[in-house]
């Protein structure tokens, strides 16, 4: 990177009353805190370490605080953890870059966004999608290996309402027509545990053969880990094909745990984006 795009520290020097007195053990320089901080913390402390290594970001302000006041000791400045992009970006005042950090941690999962790839779109469930979605569920063989009927009428419309209630499905569209192919869902987000699951998935027996199953998995995960560390699935240990499915995807079955509806489910994650 060129030195014009680099953003500068803004360094605030310290000022002990007597020198001769002070403890060099106090030295509260750079750094001096790393150990048994956050990752976070460590890294910006580990920034400033480097650049106060280099010389280059502070020689002049140094020079000009020997020379206004010749008196003072030539102590080590403190760096506080803000940025200022002024000689870089134009921007009007410093920014502070652990808020930034801080609000980026407090930003809410978004489980109904609209997702676009090359071969489908993901948009939030509507009250009006019910019948061209019931049009693809209703085909039997989609639903071979699942223990809900959900190609019978009166269990689809259960289905459908708990989808809408639960504001995390959504409709698969194909790019192509713009027809409804399917559908998935954001289920279960647990911030603590920094996990979230992606469930109830189907799409119409014509886009089977990996391409669209995949491409839509890979909008959610990609999606979900703005916000999360791990993505979990919970599948019927009779539901071979999905289980195969989230395997080419990176799934790794970790264990057993029970479903939304109480059902004994294998437990597979995915931890990072699949290549």
């Amino acid at each position: 990177m060129t030195p014009s795009l680099l953003p500068a520290f803004v360094f605030q020097p310290a000022q002990p009353k007597d020198r001769k007195n002070s403890d060099k053990s106090s030295y509260q320089g750079p750094g001096h805190e790393i150990k048994g901080r956050s990752r976070r913390d460590r890294l910006a402390a580990g920034w400033c370490q480097e650049i106060l290594a280099s010389g280059k970001a502070t020689s002049r302000r140094r020079a000009r605080q020997r020379n206004s006041s010749p008196g003072q000791p030539n102590v080590p400045p403190r760096v506080p953890l803000s940025i200022d992009y002024n000689l870089a970006f134009g921007a009007e005042a410093p920014i502070d870059f652990m808020g930034m950090m801080k609000s980026l941690e407090l930003m809410p999962f978004d489980l109904q966004p609209t997702l676009k790839g090359a071969l489908v779109e993901l948009r939030p469930l509507r009250p009006d999608d019910a019948d061209a979605l019931y049009a693809v569920a209703s085909d039997p063989l989609i639903w071979d290996q699942h223990p809900a009927p959900r190609y019978q009428p009166e269990v689809f419309s259960t289905f459908f309402r708990e989808s809408l209630a639960s504001r995390g499905a959504l409709t698969v569209l194909d790019r192509q027509d713009g027809r409804i192919i399917g559908s998935s869902r954001f289920h279960g987000y647990n911030e603590p545990a920094s996990e979230v699951e992606i469930g109830w998935t189907f799409l119409a027996r014509s886009h089977w053969g990996g391409k669209y199953n995949r491409e839509m998995k890979q909008l959610m995960l990609r999606h979900a880990f703005q916000f999360v560390r791990r993505v979990v699935f919970l599948i019927a240990p009779a539901n071979l094909r999905s289980q195969k499915a989230i395997e080419k995807l990176g799934g790794v079955r970790v264990g057993r745990r029970p479903d939304a509806s109480g059902r004994d489910s294998y437990l597979y994650e995915i931890a990072s984006l699949p290549a």
